[in-house]
C-alpha cells in the first residue's frame, strides 16, 4: 500500500511538471499584455532568483563567472515575470560598485539589465526602469549620481530618450563600446513622471 501510494505521488509530480511545462510554453509564445506582466523585488536571500540571473549574465565576457558575487553585492535588484507560472524573464540591478575601472564607486549604478531573447521590445525594460527610478528617487537625500553602463545600442537609445547623457569613455572600448552614461538630477523627477 506504502508503494503503490509513492508511486502515485511520483505519477502526480511528473504529471503536474508536464502540465506546468505544457503552460511556459503557451505563455511563451503568446503575446505579452502589459496585464500579464508582474515585476517585484528580489531580496538578497532569494539565490536561487540570483543565480538564475548569474548564469544568463555569465555568458558576457563583461561578467563572467564572477556574476553570482557581483549580484550579491547590488543595492537592489528587481525581476520581472510573465504569467501565472511567474516565469522570470527580465533582471536589472543597481550596484554601488558598477564602475568596470573603479572611477566613481559608490554612485547608483543602473546595472545587470538582462532580457531573455524570446520577451524582448516588449516593455518589459521600462517595468524595470520604473522600478529603479522609484528606489532612486526614494533614497534622493543620499546626493549619490546616477549611472550606467549601457553595453547594447538599444540600452544607449533607451538612455538617451529618458534624458541620460555620455559622461565619459572607458579605455576598453571593445568590451564597453559606449562608455558610462549619466541621468543628471534635473532629469529625475522627471523620469519619475514619465511613467
Amino acid at each position: 500500500m506504502i508503494v503503490a501510494a509513492g508511486i502515485n505521488r511520483d505519477i502526480r509530480a511528473k504529471h503536474k511538471e508536464r502540465m506546468r511545462r505544457c503552460i511556459m510554453r503557451v505563455e511563451k509564445f503568446r503575446p505579452v499584455r502589459p496585464a500579464d506582466i508582474r515585476v517585484r523585488t528580489v531580496e538578497l536571500c532569494e539565490t536561487d532568483v540570483l543565480a538564475l540571473w548569474a548564469t544568463h549574465l555569465a555568458g558576457y565576457r563583461q561578467w563572467g563567472t564572477g556574476a553570482l558575487g557581483e549580484l550579491m553585492n547590488t543595492e537592489f535588484r528587481v525581476c520581472a515575470y510573465i504569467g501565472k507560472c511567474g516565469t522570470p524573464v527580465a533582471f536589472a540591478s543597481i550596484n554601488p560598485k558598477g564602475s568596470p575601472d573603479g572611477i566613481d564607486e559608490g554612485q547608483l549604478y543602473f546595472d545587470h539589465l538582462c532580457v531573455l531573447p524570446d520577451y524582448q521590445q516588449m516593455g518589459l525594460v521600462d517595468s524595470l526602469y520604473a522600478r529603479q527610478i522609484a528606489y532612486t528617487q526614494k533614497h534622493e537625500h543620499e546626493r549619490r549620481l546616477i549611472r550606467r553602463v549601457p553595453l547594447h545600442v538599444r540600452v544607449a537609445q533607451f538612455s538617451v530618450e529618458r534624458g541620460w547623457r555620455p559622461h565619459r569613455s572607458l579605455a576598453d572600448k571593445e568590451l564597453y563600446p559606449f562608455g558610462v552614461y549619466e541621468l543628471p538630477r534635473s532629469r529625475l523627477e522627471a523620469a519619475g513622471s514619465f511613467y
